[in-house]
């Protein structure tokens, strides 16, 4: 018995040592897998706390500063007017980015149709100061920072704003040269937006779009007389205190002058000037008034061919070049007015002398047939405008009278030369 329970124990303590041995080894990976979720958990709560701590740098209003930034003028035509953005610089992480509203693409499909019938969209982009920095000195144009002194709360708002507009589907937009640009975007933000009190607002000059314009454009005469033979009668409205925003500089100079209150806080909206680039030394003066200059210089050598030269020929083709540039500029401020959606270009009062009508003079000039009573009406309305220049609701540029002094020699030439048949004869 004793020898047949030993044999029935041995089996027993041996699946007893396996068993210890299992279970050993179960309980050692169960610690190690402990320990090891242990360390990821650890990890992950680390992870965590880091974003958290990034999440709560990056929204740290109190270490944030946002900033207007405006530029002078350039020598190309797009920016003889000046450029706004805002700059918002994190210092808790070192971020510093430019908001800029003048984006547009010149390779677009379409730039030059959708520019000319008014239907350009400009696009909101985002770029590294260093770099907006850097293309302005390339330029050689000023570049003068003021900080935005707002409250956090505000500051928060006007954070949140920038980043729902810059949203693909939000960061493009119908860009109108008086209405909606780089400038009157940063205007609405922070005039309408983001619940700013004004106890003292900006100063509202006696000064119509079109003046505005002239402030800036006085260095190129001719992109001058360009632009106000193509701006109709609505430029010549007053601006409003809102409206003159549209240009960089009176947006500056207008919100430098804003002091805004919460509770019985008061101060000014922008901080003192840091001038970052200053080339204003390179745009001093006005351009001699060059279209005056060479249009009056035309008038009296067309004065004295009319005195002194006694070809008909000579005469006829200078009224078909005449008439026919007269007539296509006036085609061209027609479709202007009528054919596209730009806001400025209506009632374009330039019509009265840029005529589209003298087209129709073209083909009885070249068959040489003389129509008298339409160059007495010529005559007849030149006159009326020059008379009437000053009461007229669209401020005309100075060099459009030497031009309608043309038109008006030259009817009253046809006038004096006509003969009663209708054909004239020939030299």
């Amino acid at each position: 018995m004793s020898l047949h329970l030993y044999k029935q124990a041995k089996p027993q303590n041996n699946s007893f040592l396996l068993f210890s041995a299992l279970n050993s080894y179960i309980c050692e990976k169960k610690f190690y897998l402990f320990e090891k979720m242990k360390v990821q958990n650890l990890l992950v709560l680390l992870l965590i706390w880091s974003l958290s701590s990034f999440v709560t740098a990056q929204r740290d209003v109190s270490r944030i500063e946002i900033s207007l930034l405006s530029c002078g003028p350039g020598d190309d035509m797009y920016s003889i007017f000046g450029h706004s953005a805002l700059r918002v610089r994190n210092r808790a992480t070192g971020q510093d980015l430019v908001y800029n509203w003048g984006l547009f693409d010149f390779d677009d499909p379409g730039f030059y149709t959708n520019f000319l019938m008014g239907k350009l969209n400009y696009k909101l982009g985002v770029q590294r100061f260093d770099s907006f920095i850097r293309s302005y000195e390339r330029q050689k144009r000023t570049v003068v920072e003021q900080e935005i002194q707002i409250w956090d709360d505000q500051k928060s708002r006007l954070l949140d704003l920038l980043d729902e507009n810059y949203k693909p589907q939000n960061r493009y937009y119908l860009y109108d040269f008086f209405f909606d640009n780089c400038s009157t975007r940063i205007r609405d933000l922070l005039v309408d937006r983001i619940g700013l009190k004004m106890l003292t607002r900006g100063v509202t000059p006696a000064k119509s779009f079109r003046d505005g314009l002239h402030a800036f454009n006085d260095r190129m005469p001719w992109a001058q007389f360009g632009m106000d033979l193509l701006v109709g009668a609505r430029a010549d409205q007053r601006m409003s205190e809102q409206n003159q925003m549209f240009l960089p500089q009176y947006l500056q100079e207008n919100l430098t002058r804003y002091i805004i209150r919460k509770k019985r806080s008061t101060h000014r909206l922008l901080g003192s000037k840091n001038t970052h680039l200053n080339f204003d030394d390179l745009r001093q003066g006005k351009a001699l008034p060059w279209p005056l200059i060479i249009f009056s210089l035309l008038f009296f050598s067309i004065l004295a061919i009319q005195l002194f030269v006694r070809s008909k020929e000579l005469h006829r083709r200078m009224d078909i070049v005449l008439f026919s540039i007269l007539g296509l500029v006036g085609l061209l401020l027609s479709f202007m007015w009528w054919g596209t959606d730009h806001y400025s270009t209506k009632n374009n009062y330039n019509l009265l002398w840029a005529n589209p009508l003298y087209l129709l003079l073209i083909y009885p000039l070249i068959r040489k047939y003389h129509l008298r009573w339409v160059y007495i009406f010529i005559l007849i309305s030149t006159v009326l405008l020059i008379v009437g220049w000053k009461w007229l609701p669209q401020d005309l540029h100075v060099a459009s009278l030497p031009i309608i002094g043309i038109v008006a020699l030259r009817a009253l030439y046809n006038i004096k030369h006509s003969k009663s048949r209708i054909r004239m004869g020939q030299n």
